[in-house]
């Protein structure tokens, strides 16, 4: 850690991916509102951090999935090598209580696609955890507004990172609905920024925290969704909806 930016997490010896607090935070979300689940698959899962903790909160039956299947050091965690811009439900006999997906869907090419492949590997009134980018928070809205690019988004993330699909709280909203879940909670959390950087860099996010609340202070989205109906009405005009469920068909 240098005096302005911290390390990436480290848990029990387990690289934890995304800003630091935002693991810490979605378990306590995932706590507060519906408890440890007995049946857990984690999407892009790594080395297993966010399911060491779950172990360590009480959840049990997890299962973990991932392109790299060497990276999982968790013994008693079943392991599915999936690519997860796959029609990735078909990987799997059987649904989950709970399914979370950390710093994940940025990098999918089709997000829509991935929270239908969700919907479908979730039992009847089940959860889905997701975290992924905050382009809302004060420094990308200081990015947006001096040079006009997402913040987290540059040709540097594309190429290092592949984030590829930036999400606002208002698409992410909108894109649960359509896919069939309705959002039960939300914040932001965690941050790279060590306390002698936020002292710093007090006279620029303090005025954008005042006028945009607690939500631009966090580097990551945190939320939890539970599953329910599609809701057509809102996935695209009538007089488009059926030049758009023939490109659904034919991207599958």
């Amino acid at each position: 850690m240098s005096l302005f930016r911290k390390s990436e997490t480290i848990y029990k010896g387990l690289h934890a991916g995304g800003a630091p607090g935002a693991h810490e935070a979605l378990i306590s979300l995932i706590l507060k509102s519906i408890g440890p689940q007995s049946g857990v698959l984690d999407l892009g899962s790594s080395t297993g951090s966010l399911l060491q903790r779950m172990l360590d909160n009480g959840f049990s039956d997890l299962h973990a999935a991932d392109l790299d299947e060497k990276s999982l050091s968790i013994s008693g965690v079943t392991h599915t090598k999936v690519d997860l811009n796959s029609d990735f439900s078909a990987r799997f006999d059987r649904t989950f209580s709970l399914i979370t997906a950390t710093e994940v869907i940025e990098h999918i090419d089709n997000p829509r696609r991935f929270l239908k492949n969700i919907h479908t590997l979730l039992s009847d009134r089940a959860y889905i955890g997701l975290t992924f980018p905050n382009i809302g928070f004060w420094k990308g809205r200081i990015k947006f507004m001096l040079k006009g690019d997402i913040w987290g988004f540059g040709a540097r993330h594309v190429r290092s990172l592949r984030h590829v699909s930036p999400i606002t709280l208002e698409m992410i909203k909108m894109m649960l609905q359509e896919t069939g879940f309705t959002l039960t909670a939300l914040t932001t959390a965690g941050s790279f920024s060590t306390p002698i950087s936020w002292v710093l860099t007090f006279p620029l996010w303090m005025p954008i925290y005042l006028i945009g609340g607690k939500r631009t202070l966090g580097e990551c989205v945190v939320l939890i969704a539970r599953k329910t109906k599609p809701q057509q009405d809102l996935r695209i005009p009538d007089a488009y909806r059926e030049v758009w469920d023939k490109r659904d068909i034919d991207s599958k």
